[in-house]
């Protein structure tokens, strides 16, 4: 159905076959140019001749034949897809009557993808991964519903090379000047310095110190002390990794198109001393593509401690486990790799008291690492853009 009314035809690419029915009528098969006559014979043939004339895909695009839709009157529609195994290419697109397209450099139209809403980003991010760069328009074209029309298809990603930046505005630094109240009722204003033996030492906004026996201040102050010496750790991540296989009748075929990777950080105090404070910690765990330039946010996890002799002062727990991709596709090693991880350890005050960054751009990203959703494809700066599809190499 189209809101608007419209009048279009498909153009599909189908490895091994791909067809559609509208109203009862087939108005478009296209199947695997080499076995073309034994899958379709004699139901349905293009009557275009711009069928088979440019490349979509791993082969030449099949043009079907024109539908019109009346405003807001809805036709049936059925899509019909088959493989018998190995890779497979399966795409479908439209091409609206009366309407010029941006030609590729490679020859013939920028389509239009077919579809029944707007693609939210994460759906963009799953196509783009396996789109040639420019192919296909995603963002633009009708959208079949009767809510939306072809004035309101999305603009927010003009192309495979745009982003969604996120600006983080930086915090104003807190001031450590405090109001102390010692037990007796007397205050005093001064930031903190260090413990000596059981002495507080304070500095008032002159920069002269005084000692104030710890046993003098309140409760509170004590515990804004005891939370302003915040124990050392060391930092480690062990990696467990599976491969993944291709299964074939239900057994595996020894042909690894991945791994899963479950990491599991360690943490272990190494200053003496209690600690009577939890702890939270943030574990991430960051991938690169194999054949592109492209991070991926592969794990984010939390977690939360307070170091005690029961726990031996340690702390350990695992992520969850991620698949990792990697799998030839024409010939080109295609997939993630595992990079590195950074690991924070942030106290009641909201203060990183340690952390582990395997490389120094992912700590000096940490707020925008913090909000993209796991999974998305990002920059050196941590900012979420579109995967790099694969290169072209049939055409």
């Amino acid at each position: 159905v189209h809101k608007d009314g419209i009048t279009f035809r498909f153009i599909g690419s189908g490895d091994e076959l791909l067809a559609v029915r509208v109203a009862g009528e087939i108005v478009m098969a296209a199947a695997w140019r080499n076995h073309e006559s034994q899958l379709l014979g004699n139901i349905w043939w293009s009557s275009s001749a711009d069928s088979r004339k440019f490349y979509l895909g791993n082969q030449e695009a099949v043009v079907g034949d024109w539908i019109t839709l009346e405003p807001g009157v809805p036709l049936d529609m059925e899509v019909f897809m088959s493989d018998k195994g190995g890779q497979a290419c399966l795409m479908l697109a439209i091409e609206e009557e009366g309407v010029e397209y941006e030609q590729r450099t490679t020859g013939g139209p920028t389509w239009p993808i077919f579809k029944t809403a707007e693609l939210s980003r994460d759906m963009l991010d799953v196509i783009y991964k396996d789109l040639v760069h420019g192919e296909l328009c995603l963002t633009n074209g009708p959208i079949f519903n009767d809510y939306s029309s072809a004035s309101e298809s999305i603009k927010k990603h003009p192309d495979a090379t745009g982003t969604d930046k996120v600006f983080i505005e930086p915090a104003a630094p807190a001031s450590s000047m405090r109001i102390w109240t010692r037990i007796k009722g007397k205050v005093i204003e001064g930031e903190f310095v260090m413990v000596v033996g059981g002495d507080a030492v304070l500095m008032d906004a002159k920069g002269r110190t005084q000692k104030i026996p710890l046993a003098q201040l309140s409760s509170a102050d004590q515990e804004y002390i005891g939370l302003a010496i915040p124990p050392r750790f060391s930092i480690s991540v062990s990696r467990k990794v599976d491969p993944k296989y291709t299964v074939i009748d239900g057994s595996k075929t020894g042909v690894a198109v991945g791994y899963f990777y479950t990491y599991t950080p360690k943490l272990k105090q190494t200053s003496a001393g209690g600690y009577n404070y939890p702890l939270d910690v943030v574990f991430i765990a960051i991938g690169k593509e194999i054949d592109g330039d492209k991070y991926v946010l592969l794990d984010r996890t939390k977690s939360r401690f307070i170091p005690s002799k029961e726990n031996n002062r340690s702390h350990r727990f695992s992520g969850k486990t991620v698949m990792l991709p990697n799998y030839i596709l024409d010939r080109v090693n295609r997939g993630i790799k595992d990079l590195g991880y950074l690991i924070t350890i942030t106290d009641q005050r909201g203060e990183i008291i340690e952390y582990y960054s395997s490389q120094k751009w992912m700590f000096e990203h940490l707020e925008n690492l913090k909000k993209i959703p796991v999974g998305s494809y990002m920059d050196k700066t941590g900012i979420r853009v579109f995967p790099s599809g694969p290169k072209r190499t049939r055409y």
